[in-house]
């Protein structure tokens, strides 16, 4: 299994999706939100390439930049969290093209 910076940011994104699923003050969740976009929208650019995985992550750019409130609620987000997560987790184990 071959360690990037890919596959190293999107370990640390699950990780901050997960982190999200608590009950955090408002501030805080929202500088995730923006660590968070900022990841998706390397990812993108460094997956340019890769007709599979940028389409992917210009989505979840979308879904989570912090400029227009998507307002889903609680049990949505939590939902949408938790299945980014596990995709970016299961992503690990396979073989990606990004650079």
């Amino acid at each position: 299994m071959k360690t990037n910076i890919t596959t190293t940011l999107k370990i640390a994104v699950a990780i901050l999706l997960l982190i999200c699923l608590f009950n955090l003050p408002y501030l805080q969740e929202k500088i995730l939100n923006i660590i968070i976009f900022s990841v998706f929208i390397f990812l993108v650019f460094m997956c340019y390439g890769n007709k599979k995985e940028m389409p992917v992550f210009v989505l979840l750019a979308i879904t989570f930049q912090p400029f227009f409130i998507l307002d889903l609620g609680q049990q949505t987000w939590k939902m949408i969290r938790i299945i980014v997560s596990t995709y970016l987790i299961l992503d690990f184990f396979k073989e990606t093209e990004c650079q």
